[in-house]
């Protein structure tokens, strides 16, 4: 009997020790916080847009169908709007040269025929703009991007130049700066930026890049507020958000970053901005980075920051 005793007594302790280390290891993983995409290349900094989807579910649902949520994607047939149908597929150029949207087993391509003899073929890898009045989209080959001569036109319903394209033929070399990307995803990864002559000349990482304006495009990096308001369920007042240029949503002072037209900032590369409210004015400046890329700096209250044009 007593031997009896003693293996029970140890089969209880096991089972308890048992029962005891998956109640820590289970609080532990309750309190952790969500894990975070540590290949964001924006540094790790930033948690990820889908990290702020727990605790904001109906805003992250909601905004998923945003312009500005869907201003860049993949290209796919999910996300480009144009037809790949017999018919309405193609555009012809002046010169007799026909682009054709083609559906291949390795991908979708803008391909140029003349007299039906391919002359060139370019697959779509990036859709640039929601599909709520145009889609343009874009070509990566050896380190650069280049927009495909034809884009979609939603008004329209069909295919055409692409904005600033020559009408006479298909133009394929149209390299895209990492400006696009500023106000048309929330970060790119830049490989090289150098001068050749008075150009700038940009090369990029492949397949590094955040698709649209997400959520921490406008609310700064997020990841030390996702990990305390997990920790902290019961705090309802936010914490630790990073902003560069304050945000109201009255004002939308933010949306200056992108709503100033490219015109303007072309034509006046340093513009200073008044609000109507009383508050400091806000000089914005593009200036050109030999040794990365180009910087967006801006200044209020003599404090100043200074982020890659890229992750803008």
């Amino acid at each position: 009997m007593a031997q009896d005793s003693n293996v029970m007594n140890k089969r209880l302790f096991y089972v308890s020790f048992l029962i005891i280390s998956c109640i820590i290891i289970f609080s532990q993983c309750v309190r952790k916080a969500p894990q975070t995409d540590s290949a964001d290349i924006r540094g790790k900094q930033f948690a990820g847009a889908a990290a702020c989807m727990s605790c904001h579910r109906q805003i992250y649902d909601a905004y998923m169908h945003t312009g500005h949520f869907n201003t860049s994607s993949p290209a796919s047939t999910k996300t480009i709007k144009g037809s790949f149908g017999t018919g309405a597929n193609g555009f012809l150029y002046s010169n007799g040269v026909r682009v054709i949207m083609e559906r291949r087993d390795s991908g979708l391509f803008q391909t140029a025929y003349a007299d039906s003899t391919l002359q060139e073929i370019h697959r779509f890898d990036i859709t640039m703009g929601s599909g709520r009045k145009a889609q343009t989209f874009l070509t990566w080959n050896a380190g650069k991007y280049f927009q495909l001569p034809l884009s979609w036109f939603v008004p329209a319903n069909s295919w055409a130049n692409s904005p600033g394209f020559p009408p006479s033929y298909p133009k394929f070399d149209r390299m895209i700066p990492s400006t696009c990307f500023g106000c048309h995803s929330s970060a790119v990864g830049i490989k090289d930026v150098h001068m050749e002559g008075r150009h700038l000349s940009e090369t990029f990482e492949k397949n590094q890049l955040v698709y649209g304006i997400d959520c921490e495009r406008c609310h700064g990096p997020a990841a030390e507020h996702v990990a305390f308001h997990t920790g902290h369920p019961q705090e309802k007042i936010p914490c630790i958000l990073q902003r560069c240029v304050p945000y109201s949503t009255s004002s939308g002072w933010i949306c200056v970053l992108c709503a100033i037209p490219a015109l303007e900032r072309r034509k006046n590369p340093l513009l200073t901005i008044n609000r109507e409210t009383p508050c400091p004015t806000i000089s914005f400046l593009i200036l050109p980075a030999l040794h990365g890329p180009p910087n967006w700096m801006c200044m209020e209250n003599n404090i100043s920051c200074s982020l890659p044009v890229s992750v803008l």
